[in-house]
């Protein structure tokens, strides 16, 4: 089986998943012990576990990634009027991306 991901509920103390076949329909689902959360009934495990593993922000991290650079990109075109001042966010926002490509 592969590793499961901790829990995804933000409020979820104590993340202790777990992969489970149901005794009547038999299919496979994905839950924490601890609050409960589930993902939908599959045919099979390894479904269950893919389910459990995907996050919505995994898929949408290259969206949000090229509409940062898009922004900064705006920005620096800006710049010019606000005599090179960098706002918080502009740094930030660098930083972040520098961190996404394993250069922060």
């Amino acid at each position: 089986m592969s590793a499961l991901k901790p829990c995804p509920n933000a409020f979820c103390a104590h993340s202790s998943p777990k992969i489970w076949q149901g005794a009547v329909a038999k299919k496979w689902r994905g839950t924490c012990r601890q609050c409960h959360i589930e993902t939908a009934a599959f045919d099979t495990e390894a479904e269950a576990i893919t389910a459990w593993n995907t996050r919505a922000s995994d898929e949408l991290v290259p969206e949000l990634v090229g509409a940062l650079e898009l922004a900064l990109e705006y920005w620096a075109h800006r710049q010019q009027r606000y005599k090179n001042r960098s706002p918080v966010w502009v740094q930030d926002a660098r930083a972040a991306l520098a961190k996404h490509r394993g250069q922060g």
